[in-house]
């Protein structure tokens, strides 16, 4: 059981990891278009 446990919550880790990763990735996505945004609206 332990072992069961301990495989779970290693790709819960691993789940997690991929999510923040992405959310990582949109974040700058989002924050480097309002800058572009931000260049172009003071152009």
């Amino acid at each position: 059981q332990m072992l069961s446990v301990n495989n779970l919550s290693e790709s819960n880790l691993k789940v997690l990891q991929s999510f923040s990763r992405i959310n990582y990735v949109k974040i700058t996505v989002l924050l480097f278009r309002y800058n572009v945004v931000d260049h172009v609206l003071l152009f």
